[in-house]
């Protein structure tokens, strides 16, 4: 083999990797989005339990 086509062949091994490595982030982006999407929604319907067990619309969960 050729210098040429082993830098080419190199050069094609990393553009394989760096592709499996995005589409790996891109799944774990979606993972972790999915995952802040349900704490929000838990947040939120325990903050509407709270207020129903307190008896009133203005309860609010201290700030962190």
């Amino acid at each position: 083999m050729s210098e040429p086509e082993r830098q080419s062949t190199l050069l094609d091994e990393l553009d394989q990797r760096q592709d499996e490595v995005l589409a790996e982030l891109e799944d774990l982006n979606s993972r972790i989005e999915c995952l802040l999407k349900d704490c929000l929604q838990y947040r939120a319907e325990e903050d509407l339990q709270d207020e129903r067990l307190s008896g009133r619309g203005d309860a609010r969960r201290p700030a962190a």
